[in-house]
């Protein structure tokens, strides 16, 4: 057996040290990840302000959240977003996409992931009952002009997101 060089000693050091810091920057970074102080936790406080309003007002602040919200990625996902309704017992949203995001699945995706915050800021927001119909239109080439690509529904009574293609509606 060969024995050991003493100019190993300072690479296992090294390595030793940048182990430890590494674990330290885990064991210091796991009370941020975990204590609730992301975008969805901001995005439920806003709401939560909204709860002694009245269902429709309280809709329509909800609305105006995840709208601010999704515009902020615009860079990222190229999606334009419009409220057609923000009422007591409705929040309708459109989400348009263009025309390249052709994928059916990524339509159901991204009307699914909107219509469950939707429906999750409305609950923080005291007006729980209120349904959520988030839908997807594909934009043309044409300026101004959309085809229909699909819709997810929520419906607060039964508690279950319905996504129905283009074909569907």
């Amino acid at each position: 057996m060969a024995k050991r060089k003493r100019k190993d000693y300072p690479v296992w050091i090294f390595g030793g040290l940048i182990t430890a810091l590494a674990a330290a920057f885990f064991y210091w970074g796991v009370p941020l990840i975990l204590s609730g102080a992301g975008a969805q936790a901001h995005l439920r406080a806003q709401a939560a302000r909204l709860r002694g309003a009245p269902p429709g007002e309280a809709a329509a602040g909800v609305a105006r959240i995840v709208k601010g919200f999704l515009d902020l990625s615009k860079d990222v996902n190229q999606i334009e977003v419009r409220i057609d309704e923000a009422g007591a017992d409705r929040v309708a949203l459109t989400l348009i996409v263009p025309w390249s995001m052709s994928a059916s699945k990524v339509h159901r995706r991204r009307s699914g992931a909107a219509a469950r915050l939707t429906a999750a800021l409305l609950k923080s927001a005291g007006a729980g009952q209120v349904g959520v119909s988030v839908n997807v239109r594909r934009k043309r080439t044409n300026p101004g002009t959309s085809d229909p690509a699909g819709r997810t529904l929520y419906l607060p009574r039964s508690g279950k997101f319905e996504w129905h293609g283009a074909g569907g509606l």
